[in-house]
C-alpha cells in the first residue's frame, strides 16, 4: 500500500513498487485494463475494489495510467512482474 493521498503519489513511488517487485495482496491491486470490458472481468474487478474497501483501504492500480508516467512501469505490468 502506498501511504499517501493520491495527489502526492510519485514516480518514485510507482518505481518502488516494480523495483521491490511488490505482490498484490489484501491493499494492493493491479489492473492492466480499465475499465472492464466482459461481464467476467467487470465482476472479477468489482470483486477486488470491495474487497480492498471492506478489509482495510488500500491501493488499486490501473496501467491505464501508467504510461503517462513511465515506460518502465507499464513493461512491469505487462511482463506481469507484480
Amino acid at each position: 500500500m502506498i501511504f499517501k493521498p493520491l495527489e502526492a503519489i510519485t514516480l518514485a513511488d510507482l518505481q518502488r513498487l516494480v523495483e521491490n517487485r511488490i505482490s498484490e495482496g489484501k491493499t494492493i491491486e493491479y489492473k492492466l485494463i480499465l475499465p472492464p470490458q466482459s461481464n467476467e472481468e467487470k465482476i472479477k474487478f468489482l470483486r477486488a475494489a470491495s474487497s480492498i474497501a471492506n478489509i482495510a483501504g488500500g491501493d488499486l492500480l490501473s496501467s491505464a495510467l501508467v504510461p503517462v508516467l513511465h515506460p518502465m512501469v507499464l513493461e512491469a505490468f505487462a511482463e506481469g512482474a507484480f
